[in-house]
């Protein structure tokens, strides 16, 4: 781990010099409003514009090119015994531990090119689902008694700037259950404070859930829509944000308040469907003090009958909890999971070689696409269409790896047999697709809205085909 931490610390030199040279770099740190002292507290630097400034640095200090390549800061051209360097035209940013270790880099573009941020690959030392930016500042620096989590680097250096020196980010992916455990750690009190826009309140909806899955309380923040805390805090200052950080809200108001939102209490059939979501949020507290106060507290403030919302709740705990004794077994439980077990393989195959790619591409229409398709085949185009900076790292895979030992497996295997897999694998796909639409149209029939006759027609297509 010692000569991880080594590279990468000789890395940091090279690049804080580079930032100094850089008008480019400069330019952007001085837009941002960032001065030099809170540049220098995050060491900052920047990744030249060239294929192999950092890699020709790494080797005139003794390290060799495998190793380089093996800490992530360079990158094995395709098909070829060279290689360059990872980071280019980049702004850097170092990921430090409590004890001054260097793990790896999260680097933001500065031309516009794609990953907008790119992170150090996943090796011994640089596991970035465990590591928040700004977390060996706020270990030296704040007293514990909260900690606030938010989306961009940018937004943790602004905020401490301005005097907030509590304040952390999830390296540019989605938090993770890692993170959170992190937070609940180091912290009292959990504060979240994401974009405010739409896809930053999705966000928070998600961080939510993470920490409520371990028993951590959370906080939200909320700003004006258009503003991240970057924003904020150049505009309002720190009394602005100070302000808005008492007016808080503990997750369990803010979700409610967000559905407050979304429904007419004035209309029947609103309110019926605003009761059963505030019913399923206040259900999943384990305490049960905890949530009579909850029930009493937003009947009162909402003007919501007490006793109909304390039943609801009740009902769906019971319905919750018993919910997969009572599944009618005549009813075929297909795990639409499978076909994204299915696609996790595909994704592997496409990831060997551009012709599997585009093979299963013609295969797979948009429309089929599941959530693991829909999150990697973008990336993945841009990858085939010459992205040289979107590596295995930046795809959503869990064992990533696993996936390079697969990958390379695949790549020595003739390619009869690769399309003979791929083609066991589509049509295993094709198969399961219909089962989850018989399944589907089963439960239907059960509730009384599904079309008999199409499931029949459906029931003797599988039979033909078996």
């Amino acid at each position: 781990m010692e000569k991880f931490y080594d590279i990468n610390k000789t890395a940091l030199d090279f690049f804080q010099n580079q930032i100094l040279k850089s008008k480019i770099a400069i330019d952007y740190l001085m837009k941002r409003k960032l001065n030099k002292d809170t540049v220098l507290k995050y060491q900052l630097g920047y990744a030249p514009n060239e294929w192999t400034a950092l890699k020709d640095y790494l080797l005139s200090k003794g390290y060799n090119e495998d190793f380089i390549i093996r800490a992530g800061l360079a990158k094995r051209k395709e098909g070829k015994d060279s290689s360059y360097d990872t980071f280019r035209n980049r702004l850097v940013f170092p990921i430090v531990d409590s004890h001054n270790h260097v793990l790896g880099f999260s680097a933001r573009s500065l031309d516009n090119s794609m990953p907008k941020y790119l992170n150090t690959s996943e090796n011994i030392v640089f596991k970035k689902r465990e590591l928040l930016f700004g977390y060996n500042i706020y270990k030296k620096e704040a007293d514990r008694d909260k900690i606030l989590l938010v989306e961009g680097n940018i937004d943790v250096m602004s905020l401490y700037q301005a005097g907030v020196n509590y304040a952390v980010a999830n390296l540019g992916t989605a938090f993770t259950i890692n993170q959170a455990n992190l937070l609940k750690r180091n912290a009292k009190k959990i504060y979240i404070c994401y974009d405010g826009d739409k896809a930053g309140k999705n966000a928070t909806h998600k961080a939510i859930e993470i920490l409520r899955s371990i028993d951590a309380k959370s906080n939200v923040v909320t700003l004006p829509e258009g503003l991240d805390p970057d924003d904020f805090i150049k505009k309002y200052g720190l009394a602005g944000f100070t302000a808005k950080l008492n007016e808080a809200k503990n997750s369990v108001e803010y979700e409610v308040s967000e559905l407050m939102e979304l429904y007419d209490v004035n209309d029947p059939e609103s309110l019926l469907q605003l009761i059963n979501e505030i019913s399923n949020l206040l259900s999943k507290i384990s305490d049960k003090i905890e949530r009579e106060i909850y029930i009493d507290y937003i009947s009162r403030v909402y003007s919501i009958d007490k006793s109909l919302l304390t039943n609801q709740v009740s009902k769906t705990k019971y319905v919750n909890k018993y919910k997969e004794k009572y599944t009618v077994p005549e009813v075929p439980k297909i795990k639409k999971l499978d076909i994204e077990i299915i696609d996790e393989n595909l994704l592997i195959y496409a990831l060997a070689d551009i012709k599997y790619f585009k093979y299963i591409n013609k295969e797979i229409s948009i429309d089929n696409y599941s959530k693991v398709f829909k999150i990697n085949m973008p990336l993945l185009k841009s990858k085939y269409e010459g992205n040289a900076d979107i590596e295995l790292d930046d795809f959503d895979i869990a064992d990533k790896e696993n996936a390079l030992l697969e990958i390379d497996s695949i790549r020595k295997k003739s390619e009869e047999s690769t399309y003979t897999n791929l083609k066991e694998l589509l049509e295993k796909r094709e198969k399961l697709k219909s089962k989850n639409y018989v399944s589907d149209l089963l439960s239907q029939i059960s509730d009384g809205k599904g079309d008999a006759m199409e499931l029949l027609k459906l029931i003797k297509k599988h039979r033909d085909n078996e």
